[in-house]
C-alpha cells in the first residue's frame, strides 16, 4: 500500500456502530415524551376505571321496635349510625331459610374480614313466623350458624309489625303461615338480602350468590364510609 493512502487511513476515526436507545434518548429527548405522558397516565386511568359507582337510594324505611334472640328491645333506634345488612326467615322454614341462613353466615364473615373499614356495619334476620319464633327459639337457631351476636340480631315481634317492615317498608311480600301450621309449612317471604344504611334508607337489594355476596359487602363498607363522614 503506497505511503500516502496508508496515512490517510491511519487517520479515518474507527467506525461506530449504530446508538442505543439511551444516546438516541439523550441527543432527542422529545423521543421520549410519548412514553413518560403514558406512564405518568396510567394511574389515572387504573383509577378512572375501577372507581365505584354509588350505592343507590330506593327508600326510606318506616320505624320499628321489635325484640331480639336475647330478649332486648332492638330496632331502629339502637341501629341508628350503622349500616345493616337483612333478610326475612323463620326458624322452621325447609327450603330457602337455611340456604339464606348460610349466606348470611358468609357475609358476616366477610365483614369481618374486612375489619375496621366495616366495623359499624350491622346484620339483621327478622322472623316472618313471630308466633313460633320466640327469642329462645331464634337464640337456638342462631347458635347452628354461629352468629356474631355483636354483629347479627335475630329479631321478632308483633305480626302486624313485621308484615309492614316488609310489605311497606321493603317492598317484599309476605304471608301468613298456613293452619295449624302442617309438618314443613311454608311462609311466603322475601329470599334477597337487603343493604340499609345508618339513616334508615334501603340502598340495595342482592341475591344469595357469590357475585351478590361480594357486591353487598363492597355497598356495606361504602355506605359505611358515608355514614362516617356524616
Amino acid at each position: 500500500m503506497p505511503a500516502e493512502v496508508a496515512d490517510a487511513v491511519s487517520e479515518r476515526p474507527p467506525a461506530r456502530g449504530k446508538p442505543g436507545l439511551r444516546e438516541t434518548l439523550r441527543a432527542r429527548p422529545w423521543l421520549a415524551a410519548p412514553w413518560v405522558a403514558l406512564v405518568v397516565a396510567a394511574p389515572v386511568t387504573i383509577a378512572l376505571n375501577t372507581r365505584r359507582a354509588p350505592v343507590p337510594v330506593f327508600r326510606q324505611l318506616p320505624t320499628f321496635a321489635l325484640t331480639d334472640q336475647t330478649a332486648r328491645p332492638y330496632g331502629s333506634a339502637q341501629l341508628h349510625g350503622h349500616p345493616f345488612v337483612a333478610n326475612f326467615m323463620f326458624t322452621s322454614c325447609p327450603f330457602s331459610c337455611p340456604k339464606l341462613t348460610r349466606h348470611m353466615a358468609r357475609v358476616q364473615a366477610a365483614l369481618a374480614a374486612r375489619g375496621d373499614a366495616t366495623a359499624s356495619v350491622r346484620m339483621v334476620s327478622f322472623s316472618v313466623d313471630p308466633e313460633v319464633d320466640t327469642p329462645t327459639r331464634l337464640a337456638e337457631y342462631a347458635q347452628r350458624y354461629r352468629v356474631d351476636a355483636a354483629r347479627w340480631r335475630f329479631l321478632t315481634g308483633p305480626t302486624p309489625d313485621i308484615q309492614r317492615l316488609s310489605v311497606e317498608g321493603f317492598q317484599v311480600a309476605m304471608g301468613a303461615p298456613p293452619e295449624g301450621r302442617p309438618q314443613g309449612y311454608n311462609i311466603l317471604h322475601g329470599e334477597h338480602i337487603m343493604l340499609v344504611d345508618g339513616r334508615g334508607r334501603i340502598r340495595g337489594y342482592y341475591r344469595a350468590n357469590d357475585e351478590g355476596l361480594a357486591d353487598v359487602v363492597r355497598d356495606a363498607e361504602t355506605v359505611a364510609r358515608e355514614s362516617a363522614s356524616q
